[in-house]
């Protein structure tokens, strides 16, 4: 049994820690948003045309949303499989596809997990 990925346990992990820490702490809770690129379609079409590059009218909603949700954020916490001593280069190329000016002068984490160790 179990999950069918690694990253479904870690995150798993990482919300119950969130969610510790926000019963402890009322007045500072951390909000979580999870944006799995395999439940998001047009996550695809990225590989061809950054979102940055295009007109508000040719991005599609859900990028749109996404997009709006990378904006609003307070900062980000990356939970990803280790490759290569970073992050995947797909995950590198979905990020960047929303521009660098969207992330900028936030706090970031990234939770590496490998299967071996």
């Amino acid at each position: 049994g179990g999950d069918a990925r690694l990253g479904d346990r870690v995150l798993k992990y990482l919300q119950r820690q969130v969610a510790a820490y926000n019963a402890a702490n009322v007045g500072a809770q951390i909000v979580l948003t999870v944006l799995d690129p395999l439940e998001i379609t047009s996550f695809q079409s990225l590989m061809n045309n950054p979102t940055f590059f295009r007109s508000d009218d040719d991005i599609p909603a859900d990028l749109k949303e996404i997009q709006a949700k990378i904006k609003a954020a307070d900062g980000y916490i990356v939970v990803t499989p280790e490759y290569n001593h970073t992050i995947p280069p797909a995950l590198l190329n979905a990020m960047d596809n929303f521009g660098g000016s969207n992330f900028a002068f936030k706090p970031s984490a990234c939770v590496c997990y490998s299967k071996t160790a």
